[in-house]
């Protein structure tokens, strides 16, 4: 004789989440059976006519049903499982991974890596592996920072970001830069087939150099249009002359209806431009701080005409090399694009020797136990 199954006091919340699992497309389809359980046994279905709709035993349903009543949505979830018993001293483990990666590494060597640490306190390469993990250490990854020596450091790096958020109307900002011997290197590019079958962009790690092209390049801060000119040289004679055809490019500033302000690196031929001042009054010269290049927003725009047009490329010549970077800019200027200036935090004030003097072990332990 069938069992006739209770039937579970479902509310219109509970409902309306037990539907939701069942169409879904992402839950383990254990739960979604589970559900389609309780909703039958809403309709009043016994166990057996349950576990023939849904091919399951029909203790199983019962099991679920009874957990449902008892529990609600909750105990259609899986307990937690204890698991096979450990075969390490987990927090003797981390201790010992955590203290050597905080003494010299051999020698030999300038890092510890996981294989090193395993081989120290012999233990596996997969346990050493993810205690750090655990504890937010990236033995494979290495930070560098530049903090600026400048004693007038804050008040340049003030004035330059005030300046690119605030730019009058009357005003246009530009960061000028140079990307210099950038090398029109000829070298076979294609695809070649993978290990496992799949295919990759490849490229001949031999090349042959074909000349450079220097780069001047001024960003309209507030617009996101791209100024450019190519020269052979990089001198303060090829920089006054692109300063020029800003001049004339730049819309107002040679009517001097408008101001310019331009930011640039503190090179040696950005300065002794007295002259050419004089002559343009409405043109003034802000040098970033030292060791800031990254206050250049320019840098950005060069960081993506690099890995779009310059890694991987096949050049031929000097003249196929500036026709692929015409090509970009002028596709870019077609839809300018304002680049949003942020910084992440310079760290090298926090640069320890150890590990050690960054926290204390014990409570790391305590965080990764049982990993």
């Amino acid at each position: 004789m069938s069992r006739t199954a209770e039937r579970p006091n479902i509310n219109p919340f509970v409902m309306a989440f037990l539907i939701g699992w069942v169409n879904s497309r992402k839950l383990p389809v254990y739960l979604v059976e589970r559900a389609k359980t309780m909703l039958l046994s809403r309709e009043g279905m016994s166990d057996t006519d349950i576990g023939k709709a849904l091919r399951m035993d029909p203790d199983t349903v019962g099991k679920w049903r009874k957990r449902f009543v008892e529990q609600g949505v909750e105990g259609l979830l899986d307990k937690p499982r204890s698991g096979k018993p450990g075969s390490y001293d987990y927090k003797k483990v981390a201790l010992d991974v955590l203290n050597t990666l905080g003494s010299k590494p051999p020698d030999g060597t300038s890092l510890w890596t996981a294989k090193t640490v395993a081989e120290e306190i012999a233990v596996s390469e997969d346990i050493v592996g993810r205690i750090p993990r655990k504890a937010g250490i990236r033995l494979g990854a290495l930070r560098t920072w530049c903090v600026s020596k400048d004693p007038r450091f804050h008040e340049k790096a003030a004035e330059v970001i005030w300046r690119y958020m605030n730019a009058p109307e009357n005003c246009t900002v530009m960061a000028l830069d140079e990307k210099t011997g950038i090398q029109a290197l000829r070298r076979a590019t294609g695809f070649v087939r993978t290990r496992n079958g799949g295919f990759v962009v490849a490229m001949n790690s031999t090349y042959r150099r074909n000349g450079v092209v220097n780069l001047f390049a001024g960003l309209d801060i507030k617009k996101g249009i791209v100024y450019t000119q190519k020269y052979e040289r990089k001198r303060r004679i090829e920089f006054l002359r692109f300063m020029d055809q800003l001049v004339d490019e730049v819309p107002g500033i040679r009517d001097m209806t408008r101001e310019l302000h331009i930011f640039m690196d503190n090179y040696c031929f950005h300065k002794g431009c007295d002259e050419w001042l004089k002559d343009h009054p409405n043109v003034h010269f802000h040098c970033m701080p030292t060791s800031a290049s990254w206050l250049n927003l320019c840098e950005v725009f060069f960081g993506k005409l690099s890995r779009t047009v310059l890694k991987g490329g096949n050049f031929h010549s000097t003249d196929d090399l500036s026709l692929a970077l015409d090509a970009f800019i002028r596709n870019r200027n077609a839809e300018p694009k304002a680049y949003v200036w942020r910084a992440r935090e310079a760290n090298g004030t926090q640069l320890r020797n150890k590990l050690a003097n960054f926290c204390d072990w014990t409570l790391v332990v305590c965080r990764i136990d049982g990993f």
